[in-house]
């Protein structure tokens, strides 16, 4: 997925960015392709809370569309709900 500006201020205001959450760029490794680095942005938290806070249901519902529309499986999603 790749974001235009318009879509990159859209995710901002979802994550509360940069108040809540701020941007920082990761280099992921790519299993399907053999390990392939591929550059990425990922949100990080700015301030930690003492206990994890859950996602709100709608947010794990785009969450989910997001992982089907691309064929992913939701099994490490939902099992990462399971510890908040």
């Amino acid at each position: 997925y790749r974001p235009s500006e318009a879509g990159w201020r859209r995710l901002d205001e979802k994550e509360g960015a940069p108040r809540v959450y701020c941007r920082v760029p990761v280099a992921l490794l790519d299993a399907r392709s053999g390990g392939v680095v591929v550059s990425a942005t990922s949100y990080v938290a700015r301030h930690c809370e003492p206990a994890p806070v859950a996602p709100t249901s709608a947010y794990v519902e785009c969450v989910e569309r997001g992982l089907a529309a691309h064929g992913a499986p939701l099994e490490a999603l939902h099992a990462a709900l399971e510890n908040v």
